[in-house]
Parts: C-alpha cells; structure tokens; sequence
C-alpha cells in the first residue's frame, strides 16, 4: 500500500458490511488462507450478490472480485508514530479517492511498460 502507508504503521480495522464500502476506503480481506489490505475501486451488484472490486495502490493489477464473505473490516484510522490520522471523515474519503485516481493512473503506466518492454 505505499506510498500511502509505510513500514510499521499501524491501521484500525473496524467490522463492515460490503454495502457500507465506497470507492477510497481501505479494506482488509481474507484471501485463502492470508489477510490483504488493500484499497476499495468498485462496489457494485450486477448479475448476483455483490461484489468488491480492490487493489493495492501500487500494484498493476485490480484484485479479482469478492463478496461479502471475504471482507474482515474498513480502515478506519492510520497512526504512524505520533500521528493518528482518520480515515472515516471528508478529509480521510478525500485522501483515498485520489489515491484511487493515483492508483488508476500509475497502474496504467505499470501495464502499458509491461507491455512495451514484451
């Protein structure tokens, strides 16, 4: 999730529904048998149960699609030292929508080198 947390923060996971996440917040996941972090893009419930659509900000790739069965809580605070900061007011959705803006571009550029370098 860098470069928006870094080595030792510490995030406060609060319980969530899957109807409750919007695109910027952070999720953490049960995948398999490990737990994710990662961002929320898409939720949305076309053809069936809904569904999360997630993904590292500085992976290339989007995470495959989940359900509600998979999700463990939302992000709702980052502390770092000293500093505690919210994820769960207008600043905090602020901060992770354009991460998600961020995310999308630099994600593009990561596929599109990939891409260019085959």
């Amino acid at each position: 999730m860098r470069p928006f947390l870094r080595t030792g923060d510490r995030v406060l996971i609060r319980s969530c529904s899957i109807d409750s996440l919007t695109c910027g917040d952070l999720v953490l996941l049960n995948v398999g048998d490990s737990l994710c972090l990662h961002r929320v893009l898409m939720n949305a419930d076309r053809d069936g149960p809904r569904r999360l659509r997630s993904k590292g900000d500085a992976c290339g790739r989007w995470d495959l699609p989940v359900t509600g069965e998979s999700i463990v809580g939302k992000g709702v605070a980052v502390n770092r030292g000293t500093l505690t900061m919210s994820l769960d007011n207008w600043a905090g959705r602020l901060l992770g929508y354009l991460s998600v803006c961020v995310s999308l571009v630099t994600g593009w550029g990561l596929w599109l080198k990939w891409r260019l370098q085959a």
